[in-house]
């Protein structure tokens, strides 16, 4: 019995031990000013972007964090969040760069719904204050939020810049409830800081600040889109809409209780790397479509003719769609070498992996964006959508490279990563205006525009395995 209450005895005092030491690394990591140098980091550090992630699924997979690297805070204390950003680990969704690794000072890119997730879990009552320029305003910055296990967000400059509020209120967006303010427009290049107050009884927002919002609330009718949604509740994040925005400091603060950060150590900035670029050298093995097909037997809709040197063109309508013959394999490369002729309507290349057919829409939004299309049922933009203007010139040789496998769908354009999507969440489809007549099939598309298609290559790639670009595999959006 006495060597039992020794045993016990000392586990106690190993478990207090450990507490004390956890506290101790969050007050000199986080309180006190540390330099890189201070933590074993090289004199200088490159900065480094993060390329658009993995993929959600509807019920995001929660991200374990080692208890060694966790660390109280205690309510009343400041902390500040974007030093503890570590972009292989936190990026959702969308590009994100590192101007300072000291600060933590971070960029968005000009993706659709990028997404960061910031490695803190605030008390039930918080302060949170935002300090960010947005670079070149055309959509949303947005800061997510959650109270409990619940997710919303805070949208400035939604709606192309014209609008903002809480999202989602009863189901509500924030252009359309009671707390959208209809002239919260931001300017690029200026510097704003908006204080989040979030209480057991509501939320009150201040910008540079002026209270613009309040709302009373016990948090029942208030939720999250899904393309808004961080991988882990009760969490924060940050997110923005095709809009470049630098964000400088991240401070929060706990109200009436403890919270807990989930990294103590300060990351040093990793380079992350882009997909590779697909060989462009002749592929082996290649089927060449466009001289397989009849265009008129094989035409869809709109109005489709063989060229003198067997290029496919297309005439301008509304949705000409061209079903393009051949079996499927399971896994497959397809490059397609295209100029538009004429207009600035959209380019699709309609695609199928099993059962499951989608399509990439080149130049859509009279010609500034690059995406998957028809997004768990959704028509317009999603997390693969680029803000890309002009990305097809008229009379322009395109080269557009797509790699479909079993589990995801990757395309360049241009000698450029585009988009990435994962075919395992099961909510691609194609827009009911580009549906072939058999399925699966692939297919080519204009809309509004005349164009031509000199080269259609097909490629079996069972054995060429996409190596996945982010650590944390999600499956509702890249």
């Amino acid at each position: 019995m006495a060597a039992a209450k020794q045993r016990y005895a000392f586990a106690a005092a190993i478990m207090l031990l450990g507490a004390a030491t956890g506290i101790a690394i969050y007050r000199a990591q986080t309180v006190s000013p540390v330099s890189p140098k201070q933590l074993g980091e090289p004199d200088a550090i490159p900065r480094s972007s993060a390329s658009p992630s993995q993929t959600e699924t509807e019920s995001l997979p929660r991200t374990p964090v080692l208890a060694q690297q966790e660390a109280v805070v205690p309510a009343g204390e400041t902390v500040s969040l974007l030093p503890h950003v570590d972009l292989q680990e936190d990026v959702v969704t969308g590009q994100w760069e590192s101007l300072n690794p000291v600060s933590g000072t971070l960029m968005s890119g000009l993706n659709a719904y990028a997404r960061i997730e910031l490695p803190f879990q605030p008390s039930e009552e918080y302060d949170l204050s935002v300090t960010f320029s947005p670079v070149d305003v055309l959509g949303d910055t947005t800061v997510l939020l959650s109270k409990g296990r619940r997710q919303f967000a805070w949208h400035m400059g939604a709606a192309s810049n014209t609008c903002g509020g809480l999202d989602l209120i009863d189901l509500r967006p924030c252009t359309d409830n009671p707390t959208t303010l209809k002239r919260l427009k931001l300017e690029s290049g200026r510097e704003y800081v908006c204080l989040i107050k979030v209480r057991n009884d509501g939320v009150t927002v201040l910008l540079d600040g002026v209270q613009c919002c309040r709302w009373q609330s016990d948090y029942n009718d208030m939720s999250s889109f899904r393309f808004w949604r961080t991988p882990n509740d009760g969490r924060l994040g940050l997110g923005t809409w095709c809009t470049r925005t630098t964000f400088r400091s991240v401070e929060v603060t706990n109200i009436g209780g403890a919270g807990k950060l989930l990294r103590t150590s300060i990351p040093g900035v990793l380079p992350r790397e882009l997909p590779p670029l697909p060989e462009q050298d002749p592929w082996t093995g290649a089927k060449e479509l466009t001289t397989k097909t009849d265009s008129s037997l094989d035409a869809v809709s709109g109005s489709w003719a063989h060229g003198q040197k067997n290029e496919l063109l297309c005439s301008a309508s509304d949705y000409a769609t061209l079903a393009l013959p051949g079996t499927l394999p399971d896994e497959y490369d397809v490059r397609y070498d295209f100029s538009r002729l004429d207009g600035s309507g959209e380019v699709v290349l309609i695609l199928a992996q099993h059962r499951q057919m989608f399509a990439l829409k080149l130049g859509s939004k009279s010609n500034n964006f690059v995406g998957f299309d028809h997004i768990a049922g959704i028509d317009g933009s999603n997390p693969t959508w680029k803000y890309a203007p002009s990305c097809i010139k008229n009379l322009r040789r395109n080269i557009c490279i797509v790699q479909v496998r079993k589990g995801s769908a990757r395309a360049f354009l241009n000698g450029h990563f585009a988009c990435e999507r994962s075919i395992s969440a099961h909510d691609m489809s194609l827009n009911p205006n580009w549906r072939m007549r058999d399925e699966p099939m692939l297919g080519i598309g204009c809309h509004q525009s005349t164009a031509a298609f000199y080269s259609i290559q097909l490629r079996e790639a069972k054995d060429i395995v996409l190596t996945p670009t982010h650590k944390k595999g999600r499956g509702d959006d890249f």
